[in-house]
């Protein structure tokens, strides 16, 4: 979890600068809460991770 939009967005640039399997770009997720926005990718070992914030 960060404490910003901005630092999702400032994640993703560093995550596709490092050429990491992204799933889902940053996007806001209304059905989990109204302020959720988060981007999806993969680590070296396949498990899927987030970065959010709400």
């Amino acid at each position: 979890m960060v404490e910003s939009e901005d630092e999702v967005n400032e994640i993703y640039k560093w995550l596709k600068k490092e050429d990491i399997n992204i799933t889902d770009p940053p996007t806001h997720y209304p059905q989990y809460t109204d302020k959720y926005y988060a981007t999806f990718f993969f680590d070296p070992d396949g498990i899927k991770l987030e970065i959010a914030y709400y």
